[in-house]
């Protein structure tokens, strides 16, 4: 009888349970899928010089306006490319004129990076550390 209401308790604790281990997974997933891009990367990218061209602003939030670098290279083709890289905020340090060094892939220069730590690698370790520990959470709910 104690087995019973531990189990009830434990589905009323956490309605919804599938749910929670799939969004837990999908963010461990998603984190996953990133450090392995980056590394493929690392592995078969070029290396290239590039420079902020500009800062657009992308909204306004309760804080201030975000904005997001624009940043401009030349690929191994000789092509001038422009992107925005995916990782952007206040501590990415990208004012208008800074050099940068950027890593892309000759087929696809229009999806290069910031060759840096926090651009390529942190936010999928962010979101493995994060999707593991969401699912620990739930599995001790579901276990206790």
């Amino acid at each position: 009888m104690a087995g019973q209401k531990r189990e009830k308790n434990a589905m009323q604790r956490v309605p919804g349970k599938a749910g929670l281990v799939v969004g837990g997974g999908a963010v461990l997933g998603w984190g996953s899928g990133q450090i392995a891009a980056a590394w493929r990367l690392r592995r078969s990218g070029q290396i290239a010089e590039g420079t902020v061209v500009r800062n657009v602003r992308l909204d306004d939030s309760e804080y201030g306006p975000r904005w997001a670098p624009v940043i401009a290279f030349t690929d191994i083709a000789g092509n001038r490319v422009e992107f925005t890289p995916l990782a952007h905020g206040p501590g990415k340090g990208m004012t208008t004129g800074r050099t940068v060094e950027v890593i892309y892939h000759p087929d696809a220069p229009r999806e290069a990076q910031v060759n840096s730590f926090s651009h390529l690698l942190l936010p999928g370790l962010v979101a493995c550390i994060g999707g593991v520990g969401f699912l620990m959470f739930v599995a001790y709910l579901l276990l206790r």
